[in-house]
């Protein structure tokens, strides 16, 4: 039986299609549970949707924006 107060967060990282989208998928599919603030499906990248943070993509893009980068 679960217990409801001992709480254990499970981070997927990765590259840019690395795959950590699929394993945030299978991840769910193993009992834990998603962001409640999931990526858009998007029509020419990906049509089923993601599984991935939106606010944790957000914050990926802002750290890399301050050294001057950008993901791709």
């Amino acid at each position: 039986m679960k217990d409801p107060g001992n709480k254990i967060a499970v981070l997927v990282a990765g590259p840019h299609r690395g795959g950590t989208s699929a394993a945030a998928r299978a991840l769910s599919l193993l009992g834990c549970d998603l962001p409640k603030t999931l990526m858009q499906a998007s029509p020419e990248n990906n049509e089923t949707g993601f599984w991935e943070s939106l606010p944790v993509m957000e914050l990926n893009d802002e750290i890399l924006a301050s050294a001057g980068t950008v993901w791709d």
